[in-house]
């Protein structure tokens, strides 16, 4: 087994892959799944916006290095709180793309509208917190959805609650350990 299992986020032709990594070292240069890059669309963007937003997704190409790059996902953020918006923007964002999603909100009732829209298409749930991780787990599990898992700057955190969300009977999980440049940024990548 690689040391990071390997996640599928989607479901049948769009889906993305990530970890599963059997390449323990970068000077091996060997990338089995590429990292996946998203940009994120809001539940509180005008319609026209949005659907703009997920267009340039869908389009984006770069090449680099005679390879054309694409973007993989679209992240559905609610900045509002608000079931009903996030269950509207899903919907639309889900109609107008074949990129898989990820969904993000700490509320899990927010969640559970945009995943009751969208059955069988396995989006990444973002995220379960210290607070929120058992509605969470029961969200993933339900949906049989991947699951991140935030604990920004707590690696011990982040490693309790990966072990306890494994325990619970979640196998798909993503970890989030944070980025922030200042306090635990080290930690976190050394």
């Amino acid at each position: 087994k690689p040391p990071v299992k390997e996640i599928t986020i989607g479901a049948g032709d769009s889906t993305v892959k990530i970890g599963g990594e059997f390449v323990m070292y970068r000077h091996e240069l060997s990338y089995i799944n590429p990292t996946a890059i998203s940009i994120d669309v809001t539940d509180e963007m005008p319609h026209d916006e949005l659907l703009k937003r997920v267009k340039e997704v869908e389009d984006y190409t770069y090449t680099y290095l005679d390879q054309e790059l694409k973007l993989n996902l679209i992240a559905v953020r609610s900045t509002s709180n608000d079931p009903a918006k996030f269950r509207t923007a899903v919907e639309k964002v889900a109609k107008n793309t074949i990129l898989p999603l990820v969904l993000c909100s700490i509320n899990p009732s927010v969640l559970k509208a945009g995943l009751t829209c969208i059955p069988g298409k396995r989006p990444l749930i973002y995220a379960a917190t210290r607070d929120n991780w058992r509605s969470m787990a029961e969200l993933a599990l339900t949906h049989k959805c991947p699951l991140a898992v935030s604990a920004p700057n707590d690696l011990k955190l982040l490693r309790s609650m990966t072990k306890t969300l494994v325990e619970y009977g979640v196998g798909d999980l993503v970890l989030d350990p944070g980025t922030d440049p200042n306090e635990g940024f080290l930690d976190t990548v050394n």
